[in-house]
């Protein structure tokens, strides 16, 4: 095994700095650097963390130190979930200590271990990615450094977020649930794990997950821009014609959701008109999976072609999907002539 080479800390003059740090100071070394963890244990955002650094040069290639005093920190190049201490100049991630309430921006929820990581790496993390990333097309994509924030911003918001809220204590619904599972992945992830070849696989795991997650917070980015120019189209308009919302690619509705705000327009877009090589399609833009903002009128639900056609008064009409929050039309034409009829049935 090739020795590690490294340069001792140095002492600090002021007498102030605390000394469980991990040594990341002034050193040069031949072998992978050394990710420190609790020994005693951890919740997932240590996990998605060690997923995250993957994507950092320093630390793809990292061998794993579970800790169990804060000496052995000094043998790490950077510690998460352990030692009371936060300080990403040092590499210290940790929020448990009291009164810790540093937030990542535009967060209401303190950090936890992965925000806190995302926050000093995820430039790096996101550009790594942006350049692997292929469209729909097959062309990779050019990586800007709007791309680059967006990304940034859209990835916390589907992942990183809703883990700090969790570990915060903020409860997944408003009311109590009527089951309680007897295990939470989150909160006890370290009691799946017996052994470092554990936390290996854990993160193998996950880094499924991270990979479709950024990929779509990559996608909404790139999309971020052309969505608002048509957005603010639609606005100028008049009447009900100003709440449809019209691209000609796949477009979900948590980014439709984070124009609106963006334009100050909250809950404007009833349904969403795409053009795609199959033909249009009408969407119901919803703000929960389940929940839609309008729905297609029950009287057109679940049927197709002829039937549709007579039950909805317009030619064209193909299909309705039973749920009322899709249909597909032969025009654009027909398809903003649907969606208007629905949101006027809707209001009757």
């Amino acid at each position: 095994m090739s020795k590690r080479i490294s340069k001792p800390h140095r002492v600090s003059k002021k007498g102030t700095k605390k000394t469980t740090y991990p040594r990341n100071e002034n050193k040069t070394f031949i072998e992978d650097s050394v990710i420190g963890v609790s020994g005693f244990g951890f919740e997932f955002d240590v996990i998605l963390s060690l997923t995250l650094l993957r994507n950092v040069s320093q630390f793809k290639r990292s061998s794993i130190k579970l800790l169990h005093s804060k000496e052995e920190m000094k043998e790490c190049d950077i510690v998460l979930g352990y030692g009371g201490q936060y300080d990403p100049s040092l590499n210290l991630f940790d929020y448990h200590q009291k009164g810790f309430n540093q937030k990542y921006p535009g967060s209401t929820y303190p950090m936890t271990c992965s925000s806190m990581v995302f926050l000093k790496f995820g430039k790096e993390i996101v550009r790594s990615c942006c350049l692997k990333y292929v469209d729909s097309k097959g062309n990779l994509i050019k990586v800007t450094d709007e791309i680059i924030r967006l990304a940034c911003k859209f990835y916390y918001l589907s992942r990183l977020e809703s883990i700090d809220a969790i570990l915060n204590g903020v409860l997944c619904y408003n009311s109590p649930t009527k089951y309680e599972p007897l295990t939470d992945g989150i909160y006890i992830t370290s009691d799946y794990c017996n052994s470092i070849d554990d936390i290996k696989l854990m993160v193998i795991n996950e880094y499924k997950i991270f990979n479709s997650t950024m990929n779509l917070a990559i996608e909404t980015a790139v999309l971020y821009h052309p969505v608002m120019r048509n957005a603010k189209s639609s606005l100028e308009k008049k009447g009900l014609d100003k709440r449809i919302l019209c691209f000609d690619k796949p477009v979900k509705s948590n980014l439709i959701v984070q124009v609106e705000k963006e334009l100050k327009c909250e809950g404007n877009f009833l349904f969403f008109i795409r053009h795609s090589p199959k033909g249009y399609f009408i969407f119901s833009i919803n703000e929960t999976q389940f929940v839609n903002r309008k729905s297609l009128p029950k009287s057109w639900r679940g049927k197709e072609n002829e039937e549709l056609e007579e039950a909805c008064g317009e030619k064209g009409a193909l299909f309705c999907h039973h749920s009322g929050f899709m249909l597909s039309c032969s025009s654009f034409s027909v398809a903003t002539k649907l969606a208007i009829k629905a949101m006027a049935e809707e209001e009757n």
